[in-house]
């Protein structure tokens, strides 16, 4: 398996001792990892003699880590208009990046935000997929609308995400911190960046330390609600290329093991290389082990690891 294949700590919530943590991920065979926004304060501080040891290695870490301690409320966005918001987000994820040079990792995983105030034009659109009528004429006004109505109101929401991304750009500039950020890929039509937001964000970023990080479940599901077109993205911006996270879709419902979905891995392959990080991001009740295992297998056998 190649070196920089990491896997997510979507399960480190159930353990109450590091051993039994490190077992797990032991008996799944992948040794590295990216830090997600689960892992609170405390936890990341009993991982740090583990990773100064060399017991483990990250790859990855992602926006917001350390978790954030404020249960009830959302997490702020990087796009939102209201700059007091927005400057908290970027406080978070300077924390964030703060966290990544800490402990050796190379990439801060971000989401860029979002438009917000879509999700009632959204969810006809969900309901009528799942009910199986994406071939209808009602689907396609509905899909039609929300997209429409997203284009009208969304440059408020991307001019506050460049501000915010040239201010991490620079904080990791002043710093020399040897970090770059991944922009994932929105599960939501309503997250950005879309595929021409992307077109714009990296024309305006130029060479900043800014990548793109690919969610392949989460493009799967804007793929079979018609928003883009399969692969569009990495054919656009593949040399751009950071990382991905692996995990298979079925319809809308992603992160479950590859090879029990519907993605087709091997079309990824054309557009990897080796520094590319591969990160298995799987759901968090994904059970037994062997089905893990079973899903890195498949990976291997399409190419992708």
């Amino acid at each position: 398996m190649p070196a920089r294949v990491a896997i997510t700590t979507f399960n480190i919530d159930r353990f109450t001792d590091m051993g039994s943590f490190l077992g797990e991920y032991e008996r799944i065979g992948v040794d590295r990892l990216e830090l997600n926004g689960r892992v609170s304060q405390r936890v990341l501080e009993e991982l740090l003699p583990l990773i100064d040891r060399g017991v483990i290695t990250v790859a990855s870490v992602h926006n917001c880590c350390p978790r954030l301690e404020t249960p009830g409320q959302p997490e702020p966005e990087l796009s939102s208009p209201d700059e007091g918001e927005r400057k908290l987000a970027v406080g978070y994820a300077q924390r964030s990046i703060e966290t990544a040079c800490r402990v050796g990792a190379e990439a801060v995983v971000v989401h860029a935000g979002s438009v917000s105030g879509l999700e009632p034009l959204e969810r006809p659109v969900i309901e009528l997929f799942r009910a199986g009528r994406a071939g209808s004429g009602d689907f396609a006004t509905a899909r039609t609308r929300f997209a429409k109505e997203r284009r009208r109101l969304n440059t408020p929401f991307l001019e506050a995400c460049e501000r915010s991304l040239l201010e991490l750009s620079g904080f990791i500039a002043r710093r020399g911190l040897p970090v770059r950020l991944g922009l994932e890929t929105p599960y939501h039509h309503y997250g950005i960046p879309l595929l021409e937001e992307y077109d714009r964000l990296f024309d305006h970023l130029g060479d900043l330390p800014i990548g793109l990080w690919y969610d392949t479940g989460h493009v799967e599901v804007q793929t079979g609600l018609g928003f883009v077109a399969r692969n569009a993205l990495l054919a656009r911006h593949g040399e751009r290329l950071l990382g991905l996270h692996l995990h298979d879709c079925t319809g809308l419902d992603d992160h479950q093991v590859p090879g029990e979905g519907a993605i087709d891995f091997a079309g990824l392959v054309p557009y990897l290389r080796d520094a590319t990080l591969r990160v298995l991001e799987y759901g968090r009740k994904i059970q037994p082990l062997e089905r893990i295992v079973s899903g890195i297998a498949f990976l291997q056998r399409s190419g992708v690891l």
